[in-house]
């Protein structure tokens, strides 16, 4: 079976992480990515070590499947074949978040050539306003979101995000917009539907939105999901072997009895005061999760992780080892999804990577896919 965008043509401009992503998401679905590359390359192709070949293991793992073609966009010659490949695709995603590799584009023409175009611009503070021509980057685009706001310690340095999810979330942001314009042209729905605008600070501004809900509410703002700026930082659950994280959802009271007997903490039962705030908010994300920490650890000191989590799971509670990479990798729950595949770089060298979260049937996932080469693919997409 032919995989599930195989019919759509998509042309990726772009030189950062949230580009590249977005032109990724289309390749995995099946469709066809023609990356538009200056001469002297995406700059992604340096983003290493670890370099694969020629190129960084960064941009063969987000260019696999697509096919590459060299247009110098900053001249006539090159805008010519950039309007020659526009009138050719169904989408168009440029990311100018970063830097100024990609002159501002002439929308109308490329419009006016192809009036089914749909063009997904990617940058860094959106189309307006005065911040609009300032570069942007994936740590700025954290800081100035005030996205870090909940990591790190109160009074201290913040804290970025280990993973750059701005970029991540503008890309799955910029995929969804550009599928929901194109269907809706699609069924004749195309008014006001061809441009797609898309910002690295706008897609922050989106996550921070619940957290700032609860910010704005003038009573104590625990929850679920929404733990105080001013709560330490959370490292789980020393055990004898390793460290843990649990969640209690719901317990009833027999069961929380028992549980506490069996951890040797009967103390906790007989102070009705300290019983209630560490069932109800004192264990992972409770309000008095921190202060009753050292009860949780001196119970789970005699126990492996295995078996503090076999005792935990056994009433009900959420818990798992925290894991490193290796673990992760290694896990059975990796193995069993097929969740590493291999990308092949220029050259043939193989590279074990992540598959793409959305999985389709249709899809050959186990084909080992193809980064392309600096303009390997130009003569024949030109020609074509």
């Amino acid at each position: 079976m032919s995989a599930i965008l195989s019919h759509l043509k998509v042309a990726e401009l772009s030189h950062a992480y949230a580009g590249n992503l977005t032109g990724m998401f289309f390749a995995n679905a099946g469709a066809d990515v023609l990356k538009i590359e200056p001469p002297e390359g995406d700059p992604v192709r340096t983003w290493g070590p670890p370099m694969i070949g020629d190129d960084s293991a960064v941009f063969v793992t987000l260019n696999a499947g697509k096919r590459s073609v060299v247009a110098d966009v900053t001249t006539s010659e090159g805008k010519a074949q950039l309007g020659r490949i526009a009138a050719s695709v169904d989408v168009l995603i440029e990311d100018s978040a970063e830097t100024a590799y990609i002159p501002p584009l002439d929308y109308a023409t490329l419009l006016r050539a192809n009036p089914n175009l749909i063009i997904c611009s990617i940058s860094g503070y959106g189309p307006e306003g005065p911040w609009r021509h300032l570069p942007s980057s994936e740590l700025v685009a954290q800081m100035s979101s005030e996205m870090i706001g909940g990591l790190g310690k109160h009074d201290e340095a913040p804290v970025r995000f280990g993973s750059d999810i701005a970029s991540y979330f503008t890309a799955i942001a910029a995929t969804q917009g550009s599928l929901a314009a194109w269907l809706g042209l699609k069924r004749g729905r195309s008014e006001g539907s061809r441009r797609v605008h898309v910002s690295l600070f706008g897609s922050m501004l989106f996550l921070r939105s619940t957290m700032w809900a609860a910010l704005s509410n003038p009573d104590d703002w625990w929850g679920l999901h929404l733990d105080s700026y001013l709560k330490p930082p959370d490292h789980g659950y020393q055990t004898k072997d390793g460290r843990l994280y649990f969640v209690i959802a719901r317990i009833n009271d027999d069961d929380w009895g028992a549980m506490m007997r069996e951890l040797d903490l009967d103390e906790i039962l007989a102070d009705p005061e300290t019983n209630d705030k560490m069932k109800t908010e004192g264990a992972a994300f409770g309000r008095y999760a921190h202060d009753y920490k050292h009860y949780w650890e001196r119970a789970f000191a005699e126990m492996t992780s295995a078996e503090a989590i076999e005792l935990l799971s056994k009433y009900g509670a959420y818990a798992y080892p925290i894991n490193d990479e290796e673990a992760v990798v290694n896990s059975e729950q990796v193995v069993h999804l097929e969740a590493i595949g291999k990308v092949i770089a220029p050259g043939g060298a193989e590279m074990p990577a992540v598959k793409a979260p959305a999985r389709f049937q249709s899809s050959a996932d186990d084909v080992a896919r193809v980064s392309p080469s600096l303009g390997q693919h130009t003569a024949e997409i030109l020609k074509s």
